[in-house]
């Protein structure tokens, strides 16, 4: 009996990490694609690539905005088009259930209360109090 067996491996490259959106990330990471590639990843998880009051993504105030602390929409494409060349497919990072709105209100003053809470500023709450 004569088989042909194949083995389906996917290795997963974590491509951003926490500060990443100091350093004009699309562009940055499009650079790296080739070296990437050749290291065998077949794959990148890419951050959240919609606008965002967070600066990593996690706060997405428009969805349909592909401009982000991260690069512009044509940067994103770019990145894109190199990983598709490359054979490296893209993994966005998107939580759904994260959102905010983009006009003051309520959700601001939450927004405010969670960045005191997370980065210890307070300073920062009591501004946004006053400002109601």
């Amino acid at each position: 009996m004569n088989c042909e067996c194949y083995a389906l491996v996917e290795l997963h490259y974590w491509a951003f990490n926490w500060e990443s959106h100091k350093h004009d990330w699309w562009r940055n990471l499009e650079q790296k694609i080739p070296d990437i590639a050749k290291s065998g990843f077949t794959s990148a998880w890419l951050p959240p690539p919609t606008h965002s009051f967070a600066q990593e993504g996690y706060l997405p105030q428009n969805l349909y905005s592909l401009n982000s602390s991260y690069g512009s929409e044509n940067l994103l494409k770019a990145l894109l088009n190199k990983m598709k060349t490359h054979k490296v497919r893209a993994m966005a990072d998107i939580v759904i259930n994260h959102r905010v709105g983009t006009h003051k209100g309520i959700m601001e003053c939450t927004i405010v209360m969670m960045e005191s809470h997370y980065h210890g500023m307070n300073e920062l709450l009591l501004a946004a109090l006053e400002e109601r």
